[in-house]
């Protein structure tokens, strides 16, 4: 098989707690802090980007919602980048 592309290669991994062992299973919380937290995406809008990205309208917001709310987080990001003189 061919090797996956480094974005596909990002694993979550700790200690099994003894509870887990004894059951033979492991439940993770999978949200949206978990999952930046494990890509490394870091905080602020980028994490707010991704947040509103995966809870998506599980909210209750409508889609236009949502995606203006995603728009202005970009905005603000790329008015970071630009205030920090990064290309």
């Amino acid at each position: 098989m061919a090797e996956k592309p480094k974005h596909y290669q990002n694993y979550y991994t700790r200690e099994l707690t003894p509870a887990e062992k004894r059951s033979g299973k492991v439940s993770v919380k999978l949200d949206p802090y978990r999952v930046c937290d494990v890509l490394q995406i870091g905080g602020g809008a980028r994490e707010q980007i991704v947040k509103k990205g995966l809870r998506w309208t599980s909210k209750g917001d409508s889609e236009r919602k949502v995606i203006k709310e995603i728009m202005q987080a970009c905005e603000r990001r790329l008015e970071m980048l630009d205030e920090d003189g990064i290309q």
